[in-house]
């Protein structure tokens, strides 16, 4: 967490903006990586747990700079890809244990943002 927070930190005030440029491109190569289907799935699997790190990176420092609403929604993206994408692509390698981690990580994701709403 603390690597996590210096490493969105050092990005100023552009650096929520390029985190989630980042994390998009993640997914789309995760995407591309996917649909073309000569890639391992733990390899589609990095491209999106990367890019959800990126989205959490980048709530990070929305938080910081008073954008709470933009976080929740930078939050809740980095949740689906967990959720939707990794996991799935986890659960296609028969990587079973780290699927259940990206669901338990997807969903304390998602915990967060319910709970700053609250």
């Amino acid at each position: 967490a603390a690597q996590l927070a210096a490493e969105a930190t050092a990005g100023g005030s552009g650096g929520a903006v390029q985190l989630r440029t980042e994390a998009r491109t993640l997914k789309s190569l995760g995407d591309e990586k996917a649909a073309g289907g000569e890639a391992s799935p733990l390899d589609v699997a990095w491209c999106y747990v990367a890019g959800s790190l990126r989205c959490a990176q980048a709530a990070f420092l929305l938080e910081r700079q008073q954008a709470a609403a933009d976080a929740q929604a930078m939050l809740l993206w980095g949740s689906e890809l967990l959720r939707r994408s990794a996991a799935g692509s986890l659960e296609r390698a028969d990587e079973y244990l780290v699927a259940a981690l990206a669901y338990k990580c997807a969903s304390a994701c998602a915990m967060c943002v319910l709970l700053s709403r609250e």
